[in-house]
Order: structure tokens, then sequence, then C-alpha cells
């Protein structure tokens, strides 16, 4: 366990989400990313800070299991999948526990840092679903792709944000946290459901050729 941790340079990701937790704390609310808007009412669309933290956030997550799974990988076995599973949990945790301190000293029943804890779950949930396909170190593309995907196409014609784009959306409904959570439990069960097999050829062949380097 102790060598798997220090092989995974946790301190990375740990400090990315702490950093950029703060970060959405401090942005201004009209704050945004402009990017075109290919539906909706406008040309443009705006990527809000908490989404833009928790792309980074996810992909600093997967570079630092990316760092450490090269020879581990070749030997792996239940309890290491495991442990990926433990410390995406953890970086949620982070998320979460600073965002809720920060909730409980100003008051506020709604702040951005609840909407960056909704999109850092869901988007690592969606890369614990594709990680067999991309390896850990392409899934963090994988949310990436999604949440820009969301800005470009996930408003309707009357500027609401559609239920497929939550990552996008200002509001803390339940209906826009549905599918963040749906992602996680699921990326979360098929991830430990297959830590019993082998890994999938993508990530033996990445490992493969990292040891040849």
């Amino acid at each position: 366990m102790r060598w798997w941790i220090r092989s995974q340079h946790p301190a990375w990701a740990v400090g990315i989400a702490l950093v950029g937790t703060v970060v959405v704390i401090a942005a201004p609310d009209s704050f945004g990313l402009p990017i075109p808007s290919l539906d909706g009412p406008t040309a443009f669309a705006s990527i809000r800070p908490y989404a833009l933290v928790a792309v980074l956030i996810t992909v600093g997550a997967w570079a630092s299991v990316s760092a450490g799974y090269k020879s581990a990988i070749l030997a792996a076995t239940r309890a290491i999948r495991l442990y990926v599973f433990a410390f995406l949990c953890a970086i949620v945790g982070v998320c979460g526990l600073l965002g809720g301190a920060w909730g409980i000293l100003t008051g506020a029943v709604s702040n951005p840092t609840q909407l960056l804890l909704r999109d850092v779950l869901g988007l690592l949930g969606l890369g614990l679903i594709f990680v067999p396909c991309t390896g850990y170190r392409f899934a963090g593309i994988v949310s990436t792709v999604y949440v820009f995907i969301s800005a470009i196409f996930g408003r309707t014609s009357h500027g609401d944000t559609a239920l497929w784009a939550w990552p996008m959306s200002d509001s803390s409904d339940p209906e826009f946290w549905t599918p963040a959570i749906i992602l996680f439990v699921l990326g979360g069960v098929t991830w430990v459901l297959r830590s019993g097999g082998r890994y999938p050829r993508v990530m033996i062949a990445q490992a493969m050729d990292a040891r040849r380097e």
C-alpha cells in the first residue's frame, strides 16, 4: 500500500484539487471562457470556472495514477485496482470537504464549490467507464472532450442547459446531480467488478512501451 501511494505521486492531484477549489471560490461570478455555441440563442457559450477546474482536477488525477502504474500494471493484483478507485474517491472527498468548509464558514446555501464537486464526480466516473479503452494516460481526455461538447451543443433554443450537458449547468438542482452520480456509481461498480481480471490490453501495451523507453 505504501509503495503504491509513493509511486502515484498523490501530492500532484491533491494539490490541484486544493488549489482548484480555492480558485473556484475566488473567481468572479461573471467570469467564463467564451466558446462558440452551435445551439442556443447566442453565438457564444461560456465555460464557467467550476467546469474548467473540474477538467483540470480530473486530468491531474488520471495523470497521477498514470505516473505510477507503468511497472505495477504488469503484476497487478485485485488490491492495486481497488487502490485506484479509493484514490479517486479521495480526490472527490478533498473537493467536497474544502467546499463544505467554505459553505459552513460563509453560511451560503449554494456556492460554486458544489457545482465543482458535481462535475469532478461525474467526470471521474466517465473516465472510469472509458479507461479500459483509453488507458490511464488518456482517460482525462474523455472528460475534457465531453465538457467542450457540452458547451458547444448543450443549450436549448431558450438558453437552458440540456440535462445531458450537466457539467455546464449553473443550477444545483438534483436533476443535474443525477447524471454525475450515476456515472460515478456506474464507473465505480464496473471498475470494482473488473478488478478481479487482467488489465485491458491497451493498458498493458502502454506499460510495456514505457519499460522499453
